[in-house]
């Protein structure tokens, strides 16, 4: 967390990190192990922004314990994806938008369609990722239950 927030190095190789900051409380070892402590999960990850969408900072308020399946799930891969918007890319074969949405039930990659439109192929990926939403909302609550909530939103 604090190589994420503070290390130029880290940060050259992972620039989503650039303005991250650490809660002044979490600064201290024992106030930070203390939150670990009271809500760590055996293989979950740390995430600072999925409550927050678009949150800079680690702090008691902002960050959850999630696996790696809703980790991955809300994950943008904007150095992979390029200048296209998110769920869209250009497939040259079809001189079309394609769409696609990784199914974080199975883990595959589903094809959603072809677009004339970047912004259409978006949409479709943004309303897949409600669907999901929706079919994960028990397995949401059971992580925690600020999670449903806060996903509708973020793919509103």
């Amino acid at each position: 967390m604090l190589r994420r927030c503070y290390n130029t190095t880290f940060q050259s190789k992972q620039p989503t990190y650039v303005g991250c900051s650490v809660h002044s409380d979490w600064l201290s070892f024992s106030s930070f192990k203390s939150w670990f402590d009271a809500n760590y999960t055996p293989g979950y990850y740390l995430d600072k922004d999925l409550l927050l969408f678009g949150n800079k900072q680690y702090s008691p308020n902002t960050c959850i314990f999630v696996p790696e399946w809703l980790n991955n799930f809300i994950t943008d891969s904007a150095a992979s994806r390029g200048s296209y918007l998110i769920g869209a890319s250009w497939h040259k074969g079809s001189g079309k938008f394609i769409s696609r949405c990784c199914n974080p039930q199975t883990g595959k990659t589903e094809c959603l369609g072809y677009f004339v439109f970047e912004n259409d192929a978006h949409q479709k990926w943004k309303e897949r990722k409600r669907e999901h939403i929706e079919l994960l909302r028990v397995e949401l609550d059971a992580i925690d239950t600020r999670l449903y909530p806060a996903l509708k939103k973020r793919y509103m």
